[in-house]
């Protein structure tokens, strides 16, 4: 069955990228992103969460991260709705938060939620650098911070497209949650 699940899985691995508001210093958009429970929160997905010990099958390597269980309300199709729980961990860099999501159906995401600069990510761009990708164009010209999402996705090759769009969706109203509350700040 393990042979199975891994055949059709596939592995997608994307980049979005936000300028933040001129106002909004790099320590302060760090803040933001290492106050776990409103990032989850503001996740338009996330009906419910709570903090929970690590649990016994995660790798040892993630033992030090901060738990959660999450649920998620899913529309699959209009009219058909169900909650999804699931556990995600997140781990506080000096430059932003990384998360691991393991949800149902063998879905693995994997995010580095950053504060970077965004002439050098520009820089890079016009120089031909591979790496960044979704989002680039809004960012072009742009020289104050940006928030990139670095976003690694492992799922059932039947269910990639599906997740990847509702992954998008809700992280585009998770972000503009985000910055619309510190737009003054």
């Amino acid at each position: 069955m393990e042979f199975v699940t891994s055949y059709l899985s596939q592995r997608s691995q994307f980049t979005k990228i936000t300028p933040l508001p001129p106002a909004l210093s790099r320590t302060a958009a760090v803040d933001l992103l290492h106050n776990h429970a409103e990032i989850i929160r503001l996740n338009p997905l996330i009906m419910d969460f709570k903090q929970i010990p690590k649990p016994e099958r995660a790798p040892d390597d993630e033992a030090h991260y901060t738990w959660y269980e999450m649920t998620d309300k899913i529309t699959y199709l209009p009219g058909l709705t169900r909650n999804v729980t699931y556990n995600g961990a997140f781990l506080d860099m000096p430059e932003g938060v990384k998360t691991h999501v393991y949800a149902p159906a063998g879905l693995e995401i994997r995010e580095r939620w950053s504060v970077c600069d965004g002439s050098e990510i520009a820089r890079k761009n016009d120089s031909g650098s591979a790496g960044r990708s979704d989002s680039e164009s809004s960012i072009h010209g742009h020289s104050g911070l940006v928030l990139c999402e670095d976003i690694d996705m492992t799922c059932n090759i039947l269910l990639a497209a599906f997740v990847k769009k509702q992954l998008h969706a809700s992280h585009a109203v998770l972000t503009r949650r985000l910055m619309g509350d510190k737009q003054d700040k």
